[in-house]
């Protein structure tokens, strides 16, 4: 709880999770090289083998289902369905089981459940439970409309980087969950962001020219590493910056 802070200059962010990735052993060549979010995953001794195996179920299915998706991606933009094969090679990816407390209503303005943002990496595949919180913001009308969910269905957001890949034809979208239900929200949601060396540069169909590329290629696993030190970095300087200002008012 409270180990992230995802949208700057709020509170640390009001949820817990559990993050599964592919479950690599040690000598794996990913694994050897230190490739971020790649290794065995920490399994709770307590949940046993049935909570492993479901677990991994759902990867290798979520997995699946994404590739599909970016293969229909691949068609929107006028190639072959393949067209993102190299970059779905042992891809880095994972999921989160989060759980999301209810927020009281005396809650200072600035907490969140997860503060507003747009998702960092290429892909991002939502499953929600039943319980509201979920809200997108729309730029044109300068206000949050909320996501409510809908059963069998996933939110697909496209990530920034797909936005930088795709030169910004596709836009990443700023959203945020606030629990104000009164209830314990749980949703699941799934990052790929593909081969951790994979250069993201310019789609070719999404450029005249080079001088049309807005963004300077970068590695998947590059960009992610950046971020993810920025969101952890916010909550541990609003923690100590916590701590000092209790301890100067002692």
């Amino acid at each position: 709880m409270y180990g992230q802070m995802i949208e700057a200059n709020t509170r640390p962010d009001l949820k817990e999770g559990y993050y599964v990735s592919r479950d690599l052993p040690m000598d794996h060549p990913q694994v050897k090289a230190e490739k971020f979010a790649h290794g065995p995953n920490v399994w709770p001794e307590s949940l046993g083998e049935p909570f492993r195996e479901t677990c991994m179920e759902y990867l290798n299915r979520i997995v699946k289902l994404t590739e599909d998706v970016m293969g229909a991606m691949a068609m929107s933009l006028g190639y072959d369905k393949n067209y993102f094969e190299e970059f779905c090679t042992d891809p880095m990816c994972f999921y989160k089981l989060l759980h999301y407390p209810p927020q009281p209503t005396d809650a200072h303005p600035l907490q969140r459940g997860i503060g507003a943002h747009r998702d960092f990496g290429v892909i991002t595949l939502l499953l929600q439970g039943d319980v509201p919180g979920l809200e997108v913001w729309d730029d044109e009308a300068q206000d949050w409309y909320p996501a409510p969910p809908v059963e069998g269905a996933y939110v697909v957001n496209m990530g920034n980087l797909f936005e930088q890949w795709t030169n910004d034809m596709y836009v990443s979208n700023v959203h945020r969950v606030i629990n104000r239900a009164g209830e314990e929200r749980f949703s699941i949601p799934f990052n790929y962001n593909g081969n951790p060396d994979f250069v993201i540069r310019c789609i070719e169909k999404c450029r005249s020219n080079a001088e049309e590329e807005k963004y300077a290629p970068i590695s998947v696993e590059d960009y992610v590493v950046q971020k993810y030190k920025d969101v952890y970095a916010r909550a541990g300087v609003y923690k100590e910056d916590t701590f000092v200002a209790q301890k100067a008012g002692a």
